[in-house]
C-alpha cells in the first residue's frame, strides 16, 4: 500500500492491520515541473488592483470546511492594524464562499483580503505572489505547496499532514504554524514581509528541495523498484 506523506503514513498504521512485512511504502506525489505561466507578475497585479508596494498574500484552497478560513480571519485582523500594505487573496470556489464573503464584510476586512474565486490559469497567481500560505486542519500532500516552492514562493502553512513533509521545521524551506494559532500564522507572514532577503533565500531553498523531492523521474524509480521486487 503506498500513500504520498508521512503523515499518512502514521494515520493508516494506526488505522489498519498492517502486515509487517508488507509496511506501507511513501512516494511523494511526482511532477515534472512544466507549468505554463502565461500572464507576466505586472498583469496579475494590475488584474488585482495591487499597488506596487502592496504585499501580495496568497492562499489558493477549495472553500470548504476543511480549510481553517476562521484562523485566517483572525490572523487577517492583526496584519491589518500592524501593516495594511499587506493583502490576502483567497483563490477557489466551494459550498463556504457565500459565507466567506459574509465574515469578510462583518469583519471589516474588505480592503485586506480579496475573494476572486476560481482561477483555471491559476499557476499564474501563484507565481504573482508575494508568498503563498495555507490555513487548515489537515493536508495530504498539496499540489499548491508543491507548485509555490516551486516557482520559488516563500510558505506558510498549518502544520498538519504533508505540510510537514514539505517544509520541515527548519525554517529554511518555509514555515509551519501551529494550527487554529492567529497569532503565528500573523507573526509568520509579518517575518516574510520585513525580511524580503530572508525570504528570498527561503523560496530559492523550496524550489531545490521539492525538484529533489518530486521530480517525475524519482517518482518513476520507485514505482519501477515495487514493481521489480515483486517479480
Amino acid at each position: 500500500t503506498i500513500v504520498n506523506s508521512d503523515a499518512l503514513k502514521d494515520h493508516y498504521t494506526k488505522l489498519l492491520r498492517i502486515n509487517k512485512n508488507y509496511p506501507l511504502k511513501v512516494i511523494n506525489n511526482g511532477c515534472d515541473f512544466n507549468f505554463n505561466i502565461s500572464k507576466s507578475v505586472i498583469e496579475i497585479r494590475h488584474e488585482l488592483n495591487l499597488h506596487p508596494s502592496e504585499f501580495f498574500v496568497l492562499m489558493a484552497a477549495r472553500l470548504d470546511p476543511w480549510k481553517d478560513f476562521s484562523t485566517l480571519f483572525e490572523s487577517s485582523k492583526i496584519l491589518k492594524e500592524k501593516d495594511a500594505s499587506i493583502r490576502i487573496i483567497i483563490m477557489g470556489d466551494g459550498p463556504l464562499k457565500s459565507e466567506i464573503k459574509k465574515s469578510i464584510i462583518s469583519a471589516k476586512l474588505e480592503d485586506t483580503i480579496l475573494l476572486i474565486g476560481e482561477k483555471v490559469d491559476s499557476i499564474n497567481y501563484i507565481n504573482a505572489c508575494d508568498i503563498s500560505i495555507l490555513s487548515t486542519h489537515g493536508e495530504g500532500f498539496s499540489n499548491t505547496i508543491l507548485e509555490s516552492m516551486f516557482l520559488k514562493k516563500p510558505v506558510v502553512a498549518t502544520r498538519v499532514g504533508g505540510n510537514i513533509d514539505m517544509i520541515g521545521d527548519s525554517n529554511n524551506y518555509g514555515f509551519l504554524v501551529q494550527p487554529k494559532s492567529a497569532g503565528e500564522l500573523a507573526e509568520k507572514i509579518l517575518l516574510c514581509r520585513n525580511n524580503i532577503t530572508h525570504s528570498v533565500q527561503v523560496g530559492s531553498n523550496a524550489n531545490e528541495k521539492i525538484v529533489e523531492m518530486c521530480s517525475i523521474s524519482k517518482y518513476i524509480d520507485e514505482y519501477e523498484s515495487i514493481f521489480l521486487k515483486a517479480n
